[in-house]
């Protein structure tokens, strides 16, 4: 990889090392989102076990799963520094201060790396979108606090020692609040980004023209009959969008009716088993 990238600019060299490091570390946890989340998540309570809520199944079931669930969290914190990092070393490259400027990047367009924070995003959207469609393991959820509630009541009854219940109630809260109040998306695209991100005119306009163009190469393709996987990057698309916005406070009223328009070609984009994504609903949020 490093062979393909290297050319005579020695900084420039470097800052393609920088993005595609980047990039690759956004392709592996994609592919890790589905086979390690995605999957068990979205087939948590197949077979009809844990319905009744006398037998315990489904308390044992909800707990099996929080070591599942702890390791999503700190999957979410990570896809969070990493479209934070991507985002400011495009700051530091598109900059137009002299004591930030790396390199000029007039006529440099990355693309590819817009579309790997769009790939980033859509994780969580998915994630989102799986939490908020789960209605069994929310049933589940809830019986499984009831229970802790009953043991804090008379933890002796129950052989548990008290002191580690506090902590162990704290776990539960934030697993709830990471993942289960629908704003995973939410407080990765409201991190607060520095002035030199802000305030940076240069990207801003290239972080339009960027995703023009990824628009402009879905568009054409949605129509074509060997199109397969090209309807994926709708997700990443919405996602960019509001990730603009909030970074820029200016809203792309044109292109975000153009994104919305293609319901009309793609009602609905699949993403892994029963998981639906409805673009025209998520832009009216």
């Amino acid at each position: 990889l490093l062979e393909l990238i290297r050319t005579d600019h020695k900084i420039l060299n470097k800052v393609v090392t920088v993005f595609a490091a980047l990039c690759s570390e956004i392709n592996e946890h994609k592919q890790k989102a589905v086979t390690k989340y995605y999957i068990p998540l979205l087939m948590y309570g197949e077979g009809g076990r844990g319905d009744s809520e006398q037998d315990g199944e489904s308390q044992l079931m909800t707990g099996r799963m929080l070591d599942l669930l702890q390791d999503l969290t700190m999957f979410i914190n990570r896809i969070n520094v990493l479209v934070k990092n991507v985002v400011e070393q495009l700051a530091a490259l598109y900059s137009t201060e002299g004591t930030l400027k790396v390199i000029n990047a007039s006529g440099i367009h990355l693309e590819t790396v817009f579309e790997h924070i769009g790939d980033a995003l859509s994780i969580l959207i998915n994630l989102d979108n799986i939490f908020d469609n789960g209605g069994v393991f929310k049933n589940h959820w809830e019986r499984y606090k009831r229970v802790i509630t009953s043991i804090k009541g008379s933890p002796q009854e129950y052989g548990v020692d008290e002191s580690k219940l506090r902590p162990f109630e704290k776990l539960l809260q934030n697993l709830e609040g990471v993942l289960m109040e629908g704003k995973i998306f939410q407080k990765c695209v409201k991190q607060i980004f520095n002035v030199e991100v802000t305030q940076n005119q240069q990207l801003q306009d290239e972080f339009l023209n960027c995703m023009k163009s990824l628009f402009v190469q879905i568009d054409s393709k949605l129509v074509e009959s060997r199109e397969m996987d090209t309807r994926q990057l709708i997700i990443g698309l919405c996602g960019l969008l509001v990730l603009h916005h909030n970074l820029f406070n200016v809203p792309e009223k044109k292109l975000a009716k153009q994104v919305w328009d293609l319901y009309k070609k793609i009602p609905a984009v699949h993403v892994v088993g029963d998981l639906m994504f409805f673009h025209d609903e998520f832009l009216l949020l």
